[in-house]
């Protein structure tokens, strides 16, 4: 888990429009100054850190919004243990990260614009939603299911326009806010890492008659970890695939054990 720190500096404002990769602010861990850095895009809302403050690995940092009403979330940045002369090195990657992220709006409407008819109200709120909650939208481009094989381009595209451009977004959330609540319900969110570690902890020898009573404790426990609209069905399906993939944590530990064994045999 992230390490706990003391709040050094605070790199941003409510307002700003930051970036993946952008630092939010600096720490004070372990004698080590680290960073928090965005894992995702947004307008600064509200920052819930001053310095000096204390704060643990996981707590709330900043809330962000976007450029249109029907999101406004809340976020946890993860604290990266890193010493702060390696903020160069550390920039310099998410850099090669986000750099389609950063080609100009005016080639992303004009790419956007040509694919307008291919986007169905469902797939923005796919885009919309599922960004939010994996924070990243190259598993964006590889778990989410949308009516087309969008490729990462045309997603990035899309995304950019919905924050940066005014009118794209305003006509791309018109027709979200015109989907019924029977239309969102069919709609797959996949999970999120946080998410896939929680179900990893149920063992793979679970009886099972008794796997969903684990995984509604473990749902009701974690709660506000797991996707508003989680069902029992749907993490069962989850876990089972899981299972079949040798996923599960007690299903690692075996196999790393195995492997040691099989190490010093050869020795």
């Amino acid at each position: 888990a992230p390490m706990p720190g003391q709040v050094l500096d605070v790199k941003i404002k409510e307002g700003d429009l930051i970036k993946k990769g952008d630092t939010v602010v600096v720490l004070s861990a372990m004698k080590m100054e680290t960073v928090v850095k965005s894992t995702v895009e947004g307008k600064v809302k509200k920052i819930h850190v001053r310095v000096g403050q204390q704060i643990q690995g996981d707590d709330l940092v900043v809330e962000l919004e976007f450029c249109f009403a029907i999101l406004n979330v809340r976020f946890r940045y993860k604290i990266l243990n890193k010493e702060k002369h390696m903020a160069t090195s550390m920039n310099d990657e998410n850099q090669e990260q986000t750099n389609l992220g950063n080609k100009s709006l005016e080639t992303a409407v004009h790419n956007t614009a040509i694919q307008m008819g291919c986007w169905t109200a469902a797939d923005d709120y796919l885009l919309i939603t599922s960004i939010m909650h994996l924070g990243d939208l190259e598993r964006v481009h590889q778990r989410v299911k949308f009516s087309m094989p969008f490729t990462l381009e045309n997603i990035q595209d899309r995304w950019q326009c919905l924050l940066y451009d005014p009118s794209i977004s305003k006509m791309i959330v018109s027709k979200v806010q015109q989907l019924s609540m029977s239309q969102i319900e069919t709609l797959h969110i996949p999970l999120n890492e946080d998410e896939e570690q929680l179900l990893a902890l149920i063992p793979s020898c679970t009886i099972p008659t008794l796997v969903d009573d684990e995984i509604d404790t473990c749902l009701s426990k974690n709660f506000p970890k797991f996707w508003a609209n989680r069902t029992i069905d749907e993490l069962r399906e989850y876990w089972l695939e899981m299972r079949q993939q040798g996923l599960l944590v007690d299903q690692q530990e075996t196999n790393n054990s195995e492997e040691t064994q099989t190490s010093q045999g050869l020795l």
